[in-house]
């Protein structure tokens, strides 16, 4: 038939896309397609020749195409492909206590070898868990930001780096002022007397850059995992599941009766409310830049907009339905280049953009496709800005350094790597022509059992 026609052309567009990409990045296992980040007014985008990008790779599906089902139908679709309300609470409660234990193991492993102190975990997130760390004294972080996309990898989200200073005594000659002289009584220098100290950079410092003062990725993270596995090691008997390690901060649980969950811990630098964290990098990518999150700030600002919102408002709704299909694409074609936070992305452009009014509960179908929209664009013109950096009147208050930064382009890689353009269109078209499928499939009495099943029988 025409449409098994379409899907097997996509799945030959998708090969195409992952075969360059393994040219690229010398082979997808080891170096899985990385994500990117990035603002602008009115999604900042670039007026290129929106013709020629059709006509390199012409859409198997537009937004336009899309057949929605009526609002109460959405809902209803929503209600059964997301988690309850009692699920969401036990997972979460579950995760922290596991974080809390596994955490405090970490730490007395650490008193006993040494490495960087471990402070209080934050899950910013359903499934994720980021662990703040400093260095031992005398040693502490001064952070960076540079968002300049021309002078990094191509891979990089706003990234920065992270400096290691040490706080050295200044010298005058006398044997007090040395850094072992706390047991010394000085005639001349009472206690009371401050020691001057000064600040300087800690070339080769603990985790540094081979001869930087510059704090390495690659180091933090075989400290970090190594640590989280000897950590087990010391907890594992207290639980009934196993626990495995799938990429440089995903973890896996899986429970004796097959339920699994997997959920990202990772070790960050944190700066203000943002941080500065680690994720999957070419061999080529600079071993001390760090990829920056902003993602505390962002949930200020779905929480600031969640108050001036219409009651019972869709603008959740209508990004876990999106994710969902999303995730669902990914089950049956493979990971892509379109990423989860660029939905999240697009729903904060449309926050930012549209009046309150237009979120109540019966606008989630036209919000819906407004979501569509702002991705398809955006992928037409390679350009999806980070809503926050770079970005002055946004409805929370954000530190100078962000606000008068650069725009960032979430959608750089794109611009870069045309395979990586190439396979999130492809992905995103093809999950625009399943939706309605999907979504009948959820909704449909018939298929209550296992929905997930019908639609692999229908494709």
């Amino acid at each position: 038939t025409k449409s098994k026609c379409i899907y097997f052309a996509y799945f030959n567009l998708v090969d195409d896309a992952r075969n360059s990409a393994a040219g690229v990045y010398g082979g997808s296992e080891s170096h899985p397609v990385p994500e990117g980040r990035a603002w602008s007014p009115g999604l900042g985008l670039y007026h290129g020749d929106l013709q020629n990008n059709q006509k390199n790779f012409p859409a198997l599906c537009t937004v336009a195409d899309v057949t929605l089902p009526d609002s109460n139908s959405l809902q209803n679709f929503h209600t059964k492909c997301s988690q309850t309300a009692s699920e969401k609470k036990w997972e979460g409660e579950f995760l922290d206590g596991f974080a809390d234990d596994l955490l405090e193991a970490m730490r007395s492993i650490n008193v006993k070898r040494g490495g960087m102190v471990i402070g209080d975990f934050q899950r910013i997130n359903r499934r994720e868990i980021i662990v703040p760390f400093t260095p031992p004294e005398p040693y502490s972080f001064q952070c960076f930001l540079s968002n300049n996309q021309t002078s990094y990898s191509s891979q990089m989200q706003a990234c920065g780096q992270i400096k290691v200073v040490e706080k050295i005594r200044n010298q005058n000659g006398c044997p007090c002022q040395s850094s072992n002289a706390d047991d010394m009584v000085c005639l001349l220098h009472g206690d009371n007397e401050k020691v001057k100290t000064q600040t300087v950079d800690a070339c080769d410092g603990p985790f540094c850059h081979e001869r930087t003062p510059f704090l390495s990725k690659s180091h933090i993270s075989r400290w970090f995992q190594s640590t989280i596995k000897l950590a087990w090691g010391l907890i594992s008997h207290k639980y009934q599941f196993e626990l495995s390690f799938c990429s440089i901060d995903v973890l896996t649980i899986r429970f004796r009766s097959g339920k699994k969950i997997s959920f990202k811990m990772k070790p960050v630098v944190k700066s203000n409310e943002a941080h500065f964290s680690i994720t999957p990098w070419p061999s080529n990518d600079p071993d001390s830049l760090w990829t920056l999150s902003l993602t505390t700030y962002e949930e200020q600002l779905l929480q600031h907009f969640s108050k001036q919102l219409p009651e019972n408002s869709c603008h959740l709704e209508v990004l876990e339905i999106a994710l969902f299909l999303h995730r669902r694409q990914k089950a049956l074609t493979g990971s892509s280049a379109l990423k989860e936070f660029h939905f999240k992305t697009a729903l904060l452009h449309l926050l930012l953009s549209k009046d309150p009014a237009q979120w109540k509960p019966n606008d989630i179908v036209s919000r819906l496709r407004d979501l569509f929209r702002v991705i398809e664009t955006s992928l037409e013109n390679k350009v999806l800005n980070h809503p926050l950096v770079g970005n002055p009147s946004t409805a929370i208050e954000l530190p100078a350094e962000f606000t008068k930064a650069k725009p960032v382009n979430l959608f750089h890689p794109l611009v870069v790597h045309e395979c990586m353009h190439r396979n999130a269109a492809a992905h995103f078209q093809e999950m625009l022509r399943n939706t309605r499928l999907i979504i009948d499939d959820y909704t449909s009495e018939s298929t209550q059992n296992d929905p997930h099943e019908a639609t692999l029988r229908r494709l």
